[in-house]
């Protein structure tokens, strides 16, 4: 958060009102952190998150209910820190009969590549765990055994729950009809 802010001055033409949202965002934070105590216990994972606690992944899979359904990619962003190489790929995604989004975050170093080949339009067919929290929008996917990946998004919905939650700092936009398929041809 506090990165961010210094590329701001001068990149833009309202580059005073960005900066002043973003220290606003990073003001607000800080007073939750001071009151994390008398915060109910989804806004303090939200918050120790912000900041950088992690949770462990194993034990959130093991710990935490799954959700399955069909989920489609809707929405990737990649972003690369130039001084220590990590890229960062954050890709949104949309459940069929659960209508939830959901967030999947990949980190691959420099040139290697990332754990998953995603890209929108794919579906996948899995149970995703959410990462606790105020809104849960990241989450972790596990695939079924034997389920596969349809590149098919016919069924693509609507959405936009995603703006709950003003620390998340990007949202995808609903692509209603970028997709096309041929009657008969999409079995979601």
């Amino acid at each position: 958060m506090v990165r961010e802010m210094r590329d701001i001055p001068g990149a833009s033409p309202n580059w005073t009102e960005i900066l002043l949202l973003k220290m606003a965002r990073l003001h607000l934070l800080i007073q939750a952190y001071r009151r994390l105590e008398s915060l109910p216990e989804p806004s303090r994972t939200d918050v120790r998150t912000l900041l950088g606690w992690t949770i462990n992944r194993k034990e959130l899979i093991l710990s935490s209910p799954a959700l399955s359904d069909d989920w489609l990619v809707v929405a990737q962003t990649l972003e690369e820190d130039e001084t220590s190489g990590l890229r960062t790929q954050i890709n949104w995604l949309w459940g069929k009969t659960s209508r939830k989004p959901a967030q999947l975050i990949l980190f691959a170093f420099r040139t290697r590549p990332f754990e998953d080949h995603l890209f929108p339009g794919l579906t996948l067919r899995g149970d995703l765990v959410y990462f606790p929290g105020a809104y849960p929008l990241r989450a972790v996917f596990k695939p079924l055994p034997g389920a596969g990946i349809h590149s098919c998004s016919c069924w693509l919905p609507e959405f936009s729950r995603l703006s709950r939650c003003v620390f998340y700092r990007a949202r995808p936009q609903p692509m209603v009809r970028a997709f096309s398929c041929r009657v008969g041809t999409c079995d979601h």
